[in-house]
């Protein structure tokens, strides 16, 4: 499984008209070719309110890249001008989820989503949702020891 990441940037006020643009414009059917690997969509609470970040979950960079080119092929150039306009950046990338089951799977109720069709909610209730997100540079070889650092620690706890 691969992670996509996207982040963006809104201009001042937009948020809700991005929302509105979702809503509108991705239930079709072609639009759901990568909807339906959305694992989730975050808004801020606290800090900087102007991003929104979606997770979207695919089992290789060729579904990715197959579920995009369909949607750029036959979605409605309005959609993207109407959501590109909206904000001033974006900032995308892949990932893979850590090597760490205790932590991941409490993220998807305790197993990983299939990311073919609908994934299954967790049963949280969105609005007691909180998802804090922490970005790491590491030093080129370093992510091992950091795994193996939380590999340690969750092994005390």
């Amino acid at each position: 499984m691969i992670l996509d990441r996207r982040q963006y940037t809104a201009k001042a006020g937009r948020i809700a008209e991005f929302w509105e643009a979702q809503d509108r414009w991705n239930r079709t059917p072609v639009a759901q070719t990568v909807m339906r690997h959305n694992l989730i969509s975050l808004e801020p609470i606290a800090g900087n309110g102007d991003h929104i970040v979606h997770i979207y979950g695919f089992e290789s960079l060729d579904q990715w890249r197959s579920s995009y080119m369909a949607v750029y092929a036959a979605h409605p150039p309005e959609y993207f001008a109407t959501v590109r306009s909206l904000f001033l950046a974006q900032q995308s990338g892949f990932f893979a989820p850590a090597p760490l089951e205790a932590l991941v799977l409490p993220l998807f109720g305790g197993t990983l989503p299939e990311v073919q069709g609908e994934v299954a909610a967790s049963g949280a209730n969105p609005a007691r949702l909180c998802v804090t997100e922490e970005m790491l540079e590491l030093r080129p070889g370093g992510l091992p020891r950091y795994w193996d650092a939380w590999r340690s620690y969750i092994e005390r706890v």
